[in-house]
């Protein structure tokens, strides 16, 4: 399952976004007013870019390719949401240059 903007609406209550345990294998995005977000036992091997104001994420048991936290740490796989934000943004700036040259 796909969570896109024409579903999203299900997903979405207050500033709470509650996708757990539904099969989902990919969110479009996260809108900016949530602040508690919960997505762990799915199949997702990415998150969108996050609202830097969230006060709560759960995404374990995913097939994300390092973890996303509320805090900095240490570890070489774990990023913030700050970090993972910027992570996403160059990627995708990578990816318009590389598909302008072919």
């Amino acid at each position: 399952m796909i969570i896109s903007k024409d579903n999203i609406n299900k997903f979405v209550k207050g500033t709470m976004m509650d996708c757990s345990n539904r099969g989902i294998t990919y969110i479009e995005f996260v809108p900016e007013g949530v602040s508690h977000f919960y997505c762990y036992n799915n199949k997702l091997t990415e998150l969108p870019i996050l609202p830097e104001n969230l006060t709560s994420l759960h995404c374990w048991k995913n097939d994300l390719p390092y973890r996303v936290t509320l805090k900095r740490f240490k570890e070489h796989d774990i990023l913030s949401i700050k970090e993972h934000n910027t992570f996403l943004k160059r990627k995708k700036i990578i990816n318009q240059i590389v598909n302008e040259k072919h």
